[in-house]
C-alpha cells in the first residue's frame, strides 16, 4: 500500500510538472498574450499584460471602403511603479506593429481569430507577438 501511495505521488507530482506552462518570453520566438494575460520577461526584466484589443479589419469576401485594423494596447509593468502602454496595429499604415522599448523591438505578427461574419468578445483574441533586440 506505502507503494502505491508513493507511486501515486511521484506519478502526480511528475504529470503536474510536464503540464505546467512555461510563462516566460524569450527573444526572437514568438509568442501568444490574451487579453488580461500577463507574461514574464525575464531578460528585459518587465511583465506584459494585453490590456485592449480593438478590431475593424474588413472581413473576409466582403467589400469595405478601407482593410481596416487590429490594434492592441500592451502594458508594460517595469518594477513597482513604472507602467508604460504601448499601442501595435495589424495595419502598418495606420499605427505601427513595431516599437522599440528598452532597447528591444516589440512586434505584432498577428491578431487572431481574423474577424469574420461574426461578432467576437475581445476576450476571444489572441495577439502573436515577437520581441527581438
Amino acid at each position: 500500500m506505502k507503494n502505491l501511495i508513493v507511486l501515486l505521488a511521484l506519478f502526480s507530482i511528475t504529470f503536474f510538472n510536464s503540464c505546467s506552462k512555461d510563462d516566460d518570453i524569450k527573444v526572437g520566438n514568438e509568442f501568444d498574450l490574451k487579453l488580461e494575460q500577463t507574461l514574464t520577461f525575464k531578460e528585459g526584466g518587465f511583465d506584459l499584460e494585453l490590456i485592449n484589443v480593438a478590431d475593424s479589419r474588413c472581413p473576409p469576401n466582403m467589400d469595405c471602403l478601407w482593410p481596416g485594423a487590429g490594434v492592441i494596447d500592451i502594458r508594460i509593468i517595469d518594477g513597482e511603479d513604472a507602467i508604460t502602454t504601448i499601442q501595435l496595429s495589424t495595419n502598418d499604415n495606420y499605427i505601427t506593429n513595431t516599437v522599440n522599448y528598452g532597447g528591444f523591438t516589440f512586434e505584432l505578427i498577428d491578431l487572431l481569430p481574423y474577424p469574420g461574419s461574426f461578432n467576437l468578445n475581445s476576450s476571444e483574441y489572441t495577439a502573436v507577438l515577437k520581441i527581438t533586440n
